[in-house]
């Protein structure tokens, strides 16, 4: 049985990959660093662009009005921090968004697409014991 499942149960997605690593090389470090950031920045900005029932709520509306899967709908949006990024490449500035926030949110939003994926599409997995989980709500514990 896996740490986080004899600990805490499951009742939602596994996180654990985001608590320890165990490369202490200074780049891995920071790359785990920046993952806990970005988790913190969907937190925050889920309070304003989902719902307590669901942080990607409108996401999944808008995609729903297209008639789109909700993974192709995050994409979509994070193809347009793509073309931010573009920009700066060519230009060398950007106006109104610094090009971190813009590498943040692509990253935010490709995890986004990939739990809606996972969510519709595939069999999710734990990613601390390997077994497959049920979609969430439902309890998972490992073992």
């Amino acid at each position: 049985m896996c740490e986080v499942c004899e600990n805490v149960g499951y009742s939602g997605w596994s996180t654990s990959v985001l608590d320890t690593t165990s490369d202490p090389h200074p780049s891995s470090q920071r790359f785990h660093y920046i993952l806990k950031e970005l988790g913190k920045l969907h937190d925050k900005k889920q309070k304003d662009y989902g719902t307590d029932a669901d942080p990607f709520n409108n996401i999944r509306a808008s995609a729903k009005e297209w008639g789109i899967p909700a993974w192709v709908g995050a994409m979509l949006r994070a193809t347009d921090k793509v073309r931010r990024l573009q920009k700066f490449a060519d230009a060398g500035e950007l106006a109104n968004e610094s090009v971190i926030d813009a590498f943040d949110d692509l990253a935010v939003y490709a995890v986004i697409a990939r739990v809606m994926y996972e969510e519709a599409e595939a069999q999710p997995i734990c990613n601390d014991c390997g077994q497959e989980l049920p979609k969430p709500g439902d309890t998972h514990l490992c073992g």
